[in-house]
């Protein structure tokens, strides 16, 4: 009977230490998990950042070629007004719409001028609030929301205190 609790006492303690070991690779397992899931969030983040980096890179390379391409627009347009030819207005139109598709788009030169937009290259006297846009000189474009080259405008000025009651004594 000795030998009987003997034995007991060693089945119960090797399976307190069957259950122990059980319970260290258990853990273990679950940490590897852990890390394995962690690894492969960062290698995940890891593409999206790349491919980030290369659309950012792409629409940088497009934006300088589309920037030197402008000064190419500029003279089609001067061309065109020139010479009143279907053929080249027609071949102008397709490489605008090039251009637009690629993310070009042309800054309005309408109301106030925005100093993010436009650059001032004159002010006139005019009845015009101060600040408004009276003329273009040079179209602005913009790619994908970032500005290539600003709109140069010619703006209104306030005219004088002086200035404006002279025009009122002379006008009676």
């Amino acid at each position: 009977m000795v030998k009987d609790d003997n034995n007991k006492k060693k089945d119960n303690k090797s399976d307190a230490d069957l259950k122990k070991q059980l319970e260290l690779a258990q853990k273990k397992i679950e940490e590897h998990a852990n890390d394995l899931k962690r690894l492969q969030a960062e290698f995940e983040n890891h593409i999206k950042r790349t491919d980030k980096e290369k659309q950012q890179f792409s629409e940088l390379a497009n934006a300088d070629l589309i920037k030197k391409l402008l000064p190419v627009v500029d003279e089609f347009e001067h061309a065109l007004k020139q010479i009143n030819d279907k053929g080249v207005e027609m071949i102008f139109n397709n490489l605008m719409k090039v251009l637009h598709d690629a993310g070009l788009k042309e800054i309005e030169a309408e109301g106030l001028a925005d100093p993010f937009k436009h650059e001032v290259l004159q002010q006139r006297d005019s009845d015009e609030k101060e600040g408004t846009i009276l003329q273009v000189v040079q179209k602005g474009y913009e790619f994908k929301g970032r500005v290539l080259r600003p709109a140069r405008v010619i703006i209104a000025k306030a005219k004088s205190k002086e200035e404006h009651d002279n025009q009122g004594v002379g006008g009676n």
